[in-house]
């Protein structure tokens, strides 16, 4: 059996035969096009089709760049393979992942071939490989024209409606891993019998790299997604983790998965048309003290090296309340895990930049380079705008992408731990700390506080100076200059 060129130059095969005359029994030839439910989505295939022996007509989804798709909402977990319901095209697609949402924004004509209808409520959009569930519809006929508005939200969502079964209400204790499990299972993810009238839920699968135990948890009437995300307690503010998502799977990790740092570096009037960048102090504390209810307590402060960094303490008492006793030991323990948690996320002040991005991928000079502007959420990289005097570690914590071109229209980011560009010489100014100016204030407030050193002869020379104005120096340093070292 080979191919070769037919009459009229198309390709032909001598296993192909005519049509017969009556039905035919088996065995049936190669060139016989078959349907077998289980092969092809149930869909004809052949044979001899070159390259797919045995499979037939490849008819998933082509990998097409900003295809948008709608399933309808009995499509099984694995069903989204396939083009679905209709190839859209929308008039605007806007999608938002940022951290404490990720939808899109749909905008759809009323068109002749009724994709339109397709948009229906509790169906499902997939946009850039990620499903979203449709949560609002809203056709309209006006002046504007006939478009359908749709709200979507991340398939994620649908675990939010999930509530802790009756009865599993108390986490004892344990690790991250095993609490992920449990919630899952309390809140009845292995269980496929939702009931009449409605289909068979998706499950979801997990993932942590914390180890450390985490204590006991209150989940009555907490829902599985409340308990990874949303009450005080929840694991991503126990473990301080940065949460992750990917259709019907997330994780809390110490870092979010597959984020990258280093992922970019802007500058402003080159790959940045705007920049406005914002520190805020309001939820910042300098001082915490967190207590149990048997009488347990911990405390973290900035250290006297940092106390340029605000003008005046900023105290917060927090209580912690705990199920079980388990003895003074484990009880501090506890806490301290706890505390430090919550210490990381209270003891920096929010910084934040938005910025909106130049459209350099349509830029016929950047033609050549695919995927220049790739950024994701959770990715990490430098912002640096001269005119700001700017230029610092920030990750992405929230991106609007227009999904019909492909570009990203503006993105948030926020401080790391390292983010803290506040020097203790420049008072309110923000800056990088490199400058000439910047060198020559260093220079100058190191020569000050050598100066006021050297002014300290004695014991009884200190006492003239507060606490506060002491508390700047190490003993070492007052005693290298005292006239005694006792």
């Amino acid at each position: 059996m080979s191919w070769y060129m037919g009459p009229g130059g198309y390709p032909t095969n001598d296993e192909f035969i005519d049509l017969p005359a009556a039905p035919m029994t088996e065995p049936w030839p190669y060139a016989y096009w078959r349907t077998d439910p289980l092969v092809n989505n149930g869909y004809p295939y052949n044979l001899l089709l070159p390259n797919v022996p045995g499979i037939g007509i490849d008819l998933w989804a082509l990998e097409r760049e900003n295809v948008i798709r709608s399933y309808d909402i009995s499509t099984p977990q694995t069903g989204f393979d396939g083009n679905g319901l209709a190839l859209l095209d929308p008039v605007s697609c806007i999608e938002h992942h940022g951290e404490d949402r990720w939808d899109v924004e749909l905008t759809h004509p009323l068109d002749e071939w009724d994709k339109w209808k397709t948009l229906l409520v509790e169906n499902c959009l997939k946009v850039n490989g990620q499903i979203f569930r449709i949560d609002i519809q809203r056709p309209e006929l006006s002046e504007s024209g006939e478009l359908i508005y749709v709200h979507a939200r991340h398939i994620s969502g649908d675990i939010a409606g999930n509530l802790i079964a009756e009865g599993h209400g108390q986490w004892t204790g344990g690790t991250p891993t095993e609490y992920l499990e449990y919630i899952k299972v309390a809140s009845g993810q292995y269980n496929d019998d939702t009931g009449e009238g409605y289909y068979p839920q998706y499950i979801f699968d997990s993932y942590t790299d914390y180890t450390d135990p985490i204590g006991e948890i209150d989940l009555t009437n907490t829902s599985y997604w409340a308990a990874v995300v949303g009450i005080d307690n929840c694991l991503v503010n126990v473990t301080g983790g940065e949460l992750f998502r990917d259709n019907f799977y997330f994780s809390v990790c110490r870092r979010m998965q597959y984020a990258k740092d280093g992922a970019f570096y802007l500058r402003y009037t080159l790959d940045m048309t705007e920049i406005q960048y914002e520190v805020d102090y309001t939820e910042l504390v300098t001082w915490l003290r967190v207590e149990d209810n048997f009488g347990c307590y911990s405390i973290s402060s900035y250290t006297p090296s940092s106390r340029w960094a605000v003008h005046h303490a900023r105290r917060k008492c927090i209580m912690m309340t705990y199920a079980d006793d388990l003895g003074w030991e484990a009880n501090m323990e506890r806490l301290n895990r706890d505390k430090e948690a919550l210490w990381a996320q209270v003891s920096v002040p929010k910084v934040t930049v938005t910025v909106r991005i130049a459209a350099l991928s349509n830029d016929p000079k950047y033609k050549d380079f695919k995927g220049l502007q790739d950024y994701r959420y959770g990715d990490r990289g430098t912002i640096y705008c001269p005119e700001l005097d700017l230029e610092t570690e920030l990750q992405i914590t929230s991106v609007d992408y227009d999904r019909v071109t492909g570009e990203i229209l503006s993105m948030t980011l926020g401080s790391t731990k390292s983010s803290l560009i506040r020097p203790a010489f420049l008072g309110s100014t923000i800056s990088s700390g490199r400058t000439q100016e910047d060198k020559q204030a260093q220079a100058t407030a190191a020569a000050i506080r050598d100066m006021r050193l050297r002014t300290i002869r004695s014991w009884y020379d200190a006492s003239a100076y507060t606490w506060g104005e002491l508390r700047q120096y190490t003993w070492e340093e007052v005693a290298k200059y005292g006239n005694n070292n006792t």
